[in-house]
This record gives C-alpha cells, sequence and structure tokens, in this order.
C-alpha cells in the first residue's frame, strides 16, 4: 500500500485516524492502536515481507534485553555484529539474491536501518532497552515512515510518542501538510516521471532505432532532476503531515537541497535524516574524521561504498556514490564551503555535479549512462533538436516552470507571510477563507491525476 492509492486514501488512512482519535482517554492505547495498523498497513503493502518483519521485530528485542546483562565489551561487541548482521540478512537476500532485488517487500530497508540503530543506540548506551515488544515494534513499523523514512532514532522517536500531544491546530497543519505532499507527489514528481521515461527509454533503444538530439536528453535529465526532488520532498511532506494528524512532531527531511553550496552541502539537505543515519551508524563508528587524513578519506570512502551497497545492485550505483566521494573529498582537501563568496559560482558547480550524476542513478545500467551521456554532448550522430523534443517541450513546460520555482523557498516564504499574520486584514482573511479552499482544491486536482493513473511508488521505497 502507498500513501498516494486510493485505498489508503479513502479507507485506510480515515480508519486509522479514526480509531487514534476515539482512544483519546489513553495514550497506551492509542500507541498500541499505532502499532496494530502499522502492522495492516505493512501486511497489506508487503505480504512476502510480513513474517521476515514480525521476525526482526522479535530479533531486535531480544538481541537490546542481551545488553541488559552484558559483562564483557568483547563478548557483546559480538552479540553486537550478530544482531546487525542478523538485520542485515533479510535485505541482502532480497536485494541481491532474489531475482535481483525484484521482489524486495516495500519498506524493509527503513525497517532494517531501525533495526540496526536500535541496537547500536542500545549497546552504546544512548538509550534504554526497549521493555516490551510493541513499544519497539512501533518504532518499526510506524507507518508514516515506513516507505521512505524518516530514519529516527528510537530515543527521539519514543520521545515524541510519549508526548504525543493532539490539539486542532496540529490537525490543521497537518492536513494542509500532506495536501501538499500529496500534490508534490502526483501533479508534479509523477508527471515529470513521465516525461523522464520517455526520454530515457528512447535513449536505450539505442540510436538505430531512436534518435534522441541534444536538446530532448537534457529535457529528460531535467525532467529526473526535479521527479527525484518532488518525489523525496512530496513523501517528507505526507510524513510529517501525517504525523503532525497524531499529534507528533516529525523533523525536516528535505531543505532545498538545489540551492546548495557545494556537495556537502547538498547531502546535508537531500535526504538529512537518512545521511545522518549513515554519518551516525557508519562513518562515526569507522572513526569519523581524524587529524591523520589517510584515515578520514578512508572512513569516508567506507561511508560511500556502504550508502552504495544500500542503494541496490550493479555498479551503477557504485560508480554514482564515487562520484559523489570524490567530490567531497576534494572540496575537503580544497577547504571548500560555504565561507565561499561566490555564492552564485558555487550553486552553478554543486548542481552541476548533482545533475550530472543523476544520469548514473536513472539510468539501467552502466552501458545505458554511457549511451546518455553521448547523446546530451551530441556524440551519438545525434542533432541539436528534432519536431519530437518540441512535442515534449510544449507538453511539459508548466510542470518544469512549476517545478522550478517550488524548489526554491519561494512558497514557503509566502505561506510564512500569510500564516503569521504579519499582513494586515487581508492576509488574515486569505488564511480563514482562502488558504482552506485553496488546499481543498489542491486535494480535489491530486485526486484527479490519481484516478487518471498517474501515480507512481516512491523512488525510495524500492531501496
Amino acid at each position: 500500500m502507498s500513501f498516494i492509492s486510493m485505498d489508503f486514501l479513502v479507507f485506510f488512512f480515515p480508519a486509522a485516524l479514526l480509531g487514534y482519535y476515539l482512544f483519546f482517554f489513553s495514550k497506551t492505547m492509542q500507541r498500541i492502536w499505532l502499532f496494530l495498523t502499522s502492522l495492516f498497513f505493512y501486511a497489506l503493502g508487503a505480504p512476502t515481507g510480513f513474517v521476515v518483519v514480525l521476525v526482526l521485530l522479535l530479533w531486535d528485542w531480544i538481541f537490546g534485553m542481551l545488553f541488559k546483562s552484558r559483562k564483557t565489551g568483547g563478548r557483546v561487541n559480538v552479540i553486537l555484529i550478530i544482531g546487525v548482521v542478523g538485520n542485515l540478512l533479510p535485505v541482502l537476500f532480497f536485494k541481491y539474491m532474489y531475482e535481483q532485488g525484484e521482489f524486495l517487500p516495500v519498506g524493509l530497508s527503513f525497517v532494517m536501518l531501525s533495526g540496526i540503530s536500535y541496537l547500536s543506540d542500545v549497546y552504546a548506551g544512548r538509550t534504554t532497552t526497549a521493555k516490551n515488544p510493541f513499544t519497539l515494534g512501533l518504532y518499526l513499523f510506524y507507518f508514516p515512515k515506513l516507505l521512505a523514512g524518516p530514519a529516527v532514532g528510537f530515543e527521539e522517536f519514543t520521545a515524541q510518542m510519549g508526548g504525543q500531544k493532539l490539539t486542532l491546530r496540529r490537525s490543521a497543519v497537518g492536513c494542509c501538510r500532506f495536501v501538499t505532499g500529496l500534490s508534490k507527489k502526483v501533479i508534479l514528481a509523477d508527471t515529470l516521471a513521465q516525461l523522464a521515461d520517455i526520454v530515457f527509454n528512447y535513449s536505450a533503444m539505442g540510436r538505430e532505432n531512436v534518435t534522441v538530439p541534444v536538446v530532448m536528453a537534457w529535457l529528460g535529465l531535467f525532467a529526473f532532476t526535479l521527479q527525484i526532488y518532488f518525489d523525496i520532498s512530496g513523501y517528507a511532506d505526507m510524513a510529517i503531515g501525517l504525523s503532525l494528524m497524531f499529534g507528533i512532531i516529525m523533523e525536516e527531511n528535505v531543505n532545498y537541497p538545489y540551492r546548495a553550496v557545494s556537495v556537502s552541502d547538498f547531502w546535508e539537505r537531500f535526504y538529512i535524516s537518512l545521511m545522518n543515519w549513515f554519518q551516525r551508524y557508519v562513518f562515526e563508528p569507522l572513526g569519523g574524521k581524524k587529524d591523520n587524513m589517510d584515515k578520514t578519506v578512508r572512513n569516508l570512502f567506507l561511508m560511500w561504498l556502504v550508502i552504495g551497497m544500500w542503494y541496490g545492485v550493479g555498479g551503477k550505483f557504485f560508480l554514482w556514490c564515487l562520484w559523489q566521494f570524490l567530490f567531497i573529498l576534494a572540496e575537503l582537501f580544497l577547504g571548500y564551503g560555504e565561507n565561499n563568496p561566490h555564492t552564485a559560482l558555487m550553486r552553478i558547480y554543486t548542481l552541476s555535479v548533482v545533475v550530472v550524476g543523476w544520469v548514473v542513478f536513472r539510468a539501467q545500467d552502466l552501458y545505458q549512462a554511457g549511451q546518455f551521456y553521448m547523446n546530451m554532448f551530441g556524440a551519438n550522430y545525434n542533432s541539436i533538436w528534432n519536431g519530437m523534443t518540441g512535442i515534449l517541450l510544449l507538453e511539459y513546460w508548466p510542470y518544469l516552470a512549476i517545478g522550478c520555482l517550488l524548489c526554491t523557498p519561494v512558497a514557503k516564504k509566502a505561506n510564512n507571510w500569510l500564516v503569521n499574520g504579519k499582513n494586515g486584514r487581508v492576509g488574515r482573511v486569505a488564511v480563514t477563507l482562502c488558504y482552506p479552499v485553496v488546499m481543498a482544491a489542491v486535494l480535489l486536482l491530486s485526486l484527479g491525476y490519481l484516478m487518471q493513473g498517474v501515480g507512481k511508488p516512491f523512488l525510495y521505497s524500492l531501496y
């Protein structure tokens, strides 16, 4: 099941929210209800992995309890390694051995990340052991973060669950945030995905069958650049909005990454919780940044190697992560950072590196990535422009233009200006009367797109 399916929007979520509100008299009952609905959500979306995640729950709870009786560091290190490997094995099996990852249960990778972080934090003393499997299960399977994160720690999550507070304002803000994310995903990301798919599929057919002109290749890459941003940003908005309607505050997961001034800065903005997870549970245990530059380079390389393995099968993910690593390493050596006064040039450089790298991420394999690069730079005996390029541009330019605008904080600033009430009587009228009407219109428009079959799976739920 997905957030953008009609079953979720019409049946599952209203029932989950209603049941949660009916248990207003008991936070314990609300948590049990969330745990059961989250299990049901996973069972509907990934029946092949349902038994696997229940086994992982029992596994992590038992190993967490074992840390209570630890006596020697060496023995506990072995127990920790076994516990972590137990979380890795199902993902490795489905992703690397079972039909090359084609049947990876949705959300299993994020269950794995949560399990590893829980065991690591308990072992390091950063959090207490879950007293019962229901508490741990809610952390592992909480459905707003199940498909694509955020990858939050057990301590942060339980603190939020302990302090959940249902208010009318939170519910209203959450509802608007969810609708905003839904529109980003369905109207922008999934529509732009159509353009990206057309161009990348044409390129994969080979120049003997279809000519992909230079402008068309760049147009397809531009579409994917916007698609992956609005896919992740839309999911983050929906996860935050859903949680707010349950009275739970979740941290922001995206912060206008295409305004980054370095590749390092980009990865601090693009998928914040995921990169923080790899920093905390891979980079830092390896030793993090050291005075010895050789060890720093080693630790950084190993972290990006693990990131590539997490993303999937094939050399393309390794090459894509190597591309990021090399530029981050160069910035580290050159001291290239936010203090550079040439902000505009820094943003152009960062955007160029990231966008060119997206070709490898999106292409079917390294060979097709090479063919696409050749099309981009006119090295495949292709022309600059053709009639099909004009047709695609004419059809999709509104989505490209709106996407470019919403990659900047313009909409956020306008929203804050309205909501914060610093705009006089006109602003208050706009918030009170127009804002609900606009949100309702956006919701209906998004549902219209869904009923036309536009919706596609979240990109990060596939990893």
